[in-house]
C-alpha cells in the first residue's frame, strides 16, 4: 500500500500493524520526520518523484483531501495509474459536496497564524471523480461511505 501524502502517517501505521508492504509518502519534512522517529516506513517527496516500488503498488491512498495534490486531479491520478500494478487500486476520499469540481490556490495556516506559500490544490467530489478518473486510464470500479466520508475504488480500464 501506498499512502500518498501520509502526514503523520496514520494509515501507515495501520497497514505495519496488520503485516503490509507499505510506504507513506509526503512534501512535509516535518511529518516525515515525525512518522519516521516512530519507526514507519516513510519518505519525504512528491507522488510526481519516482518512487519505490514503482508500478508495483497493489493500493494507492488519496485520503483525507489528497485528490487535491497538485491542483489537477486528472494528472495526480494518471500518476497513481503509474505507481500501481495493473490489477492495484487507488482510493480515494471524496468531497462531502458530490457535485464539486474546484481548482484553486491553497495556504496551510497553523495553530500560532503562520501561513505557508499558496499552492495548488483541488476539491472533487464523488460525482466529478468519475471524468477525472476516465482521463487518467481509470474507472470507479466501487464507491462506498463510513460516517460522513465517501470513497471510490478506481481501477485501470485496460
Amino acid at each position: 500500500m501506498l499512502d500518498i501524502g501520509c502526514g503523520p502517517a496514520r494509515m501507515v501505521r495501520a497497514a505495519v500493524a496488520r503485516g503490509l508492504h507499505v510506504l507513506g509518502i509526503d512534501v512535509s519534512e516535518t511529518a516525515v520526520a515525525m512518522a519516521a522517529d516512530a519507526g514507519l516506513p516513510v519518505a519525504a517527496g512528491s507522488v510526481f518523484d519516482p518512487l519505490e516500488d514503482e508500478g508495483r503498488w497493489d493500493v494507492a491512498l488519496l485520503l483525507d483531501g489528497n485528490i487535491g495534490i497538485g491542483g489537477d486531479p486528472s494528472v495526480l491520478l494518471a500518476r497513481c495509474a503509474e505507481v500501481v500494478a495493473t490489477d492495484g487500486s487507488v482510493v480515494v476520499e471524496t468531497a462531502p459536496d458530490a457535485g464539486v469540481d474546484d481548482v484553486y490556490d491553497a495556504q496551510v495556516v497553523d495553530d500560532q497564524g503562520l501561513s505557508s506559500a499558496t499552492f495548488p490544490w483541488a476539491e472533487v467530489g464523488r460525482e466529478a471523480l468519475h471524468v477525472h478518473a476516465r482521463a487518467a486510464g481509470l474507472r470507479v470500479a466501487q464507491t462506498w461511505s463510513v460516517d460522513s466520508r465517501t470513497f471510490c475504488r478506481l481501477v485501470h480500464t485496460r
